[in-house]
């Protein structure tokens, strides 16, 4: 047996060692659970929040590190609307990468075409058709400008069919292309639809280089930060933020919003984060139910700014 003196001398190295690991423990539970506060905390005011306004909300979130989501009816089907433009463009560039087409191509508008009664910029600015530009131009149109028409022109070259089977089997399976807007009437806005989560996620894995080559990538990200509408929306409360982003709108009138929508990328630095907030069957009026995105992203914003320590 050995003397108690070499039993303590032989122990107390063993007992250092837990003693230091105990402590490293603590200190990464402390230093850890501030942040899950306060991440709790957030999601229960954006719930409180959301459910103080008489619309259908939903809200995706991705931050800039793993567990860093926020979800509200994230998996449920929300109407697009010009939200689809987003995924269109990503499936022409995924192809442009494919070597599959080639955005130098020439698109041809006839009068014929660009005579429906739509938001069109490009038509109001070729009002005697006969226009022609390339298909990386018609980007500038469709997702900058929201253009319809230019939208409707580009299924020519990938196919709503192709596009969906393309969405589909990268697993963004809850996105849903069912119509032209030349066949798109009151009864059949949900024909084109999403769940926040996989726009949120479509959003990220287009940021991170994993549908498109980052040729095709840069140029559609300076695209979506020139996008020209909704600007009191998820850029409304954020001057001065960089922001990749496409709309989404809907409404005959004041009292009856049928979809506002906006999704997209804040550039929080070397922290992005990506956000898609649909809002459906708002009786919030147009300004209150775009203020409802714009209040939502500045609640995320600051809560990451805090986090990481960048305001």
């Amino acid at each position: 047996m050995l003397p108690l003196l070499d039993i303590c001398t032989n122990t107390l190295p063993i007992v250092k060692t837990t003693f230091k690991l105990f402590c490293c423990l603590l200190l990464a539970v402390a230093c850890k659970a501030p942040n899950t506060n306060h991440q709790v905390q957030l999601q229960s005011q954006i719930d409180s929040f959301i459910k103080a306004h008489k619309a259908e909300v939903g809200l995706a979130v991705y931050g800039p590190e793993a567990g860093d989501t926020f979800f509200y009816n994230a998996d449920r089907s929300f109407i697009m609307m010009s939200v689809v433009k987003f995924p269109q463009a990503v499936g022409i560039m995924h192809q442009a990468t494919q070597h599959l087409l080639n955005l130098d191509t020439m698109v041809v508008f006839d009068s014929l075409s660009l005579k429906q009664d739509t938001w069109s910029p490009f038509r109001d600015e070729h009002p005697y058709g006969d226009a022609s530009m390339t298909i990386a131009n018609c980007f500038k149109y469709s997702v900058s400008k929201s253009d319809n028409i230019v939208c409707d022109r580009l299924y020519d070259f990938f196919s709503i069919p192709d596009l969906n089977q393309f969405l589909h089997s990268q697993n963004y399976k809850n996105i849903h292309i069912g119509s032209t807007y030349k066949n798109m009437n009151t009864d059949s806005l949900i024909a084109n639809n999403s769940s926040p989560r996989d726009m949120a996620l479509l959003l990220k894995d287009f940021y991170n280089g994993k549908l498109c080559g980052k040729e095709q990538q840069q140029f559609l990200l300076d695209i979506m930060r020139r996008t020209e509408t909704g600007p009191k929306r998820l850029k409304g409360l954020l001057p001065g933020v960089s922001i990749a982003h496409k709309t989404g709108t809907y409404f005959d009138n004041d009292t009856f919003i049928d979809a506002i929508n906006d999704v997209g990328i804040v550039e929080l630095k070397n922290k992005p984060y990506y956000i898609a907030v649909f809002v459906n069957n708002s009786k919030e009026g147009p300004d209150k139910t775009e203020a409802i995105i714009a209040q939502l992203n500045k609640m995320v914003y600051d809560y990451f700014s805090k986090k990481y320590g960048l305001k």
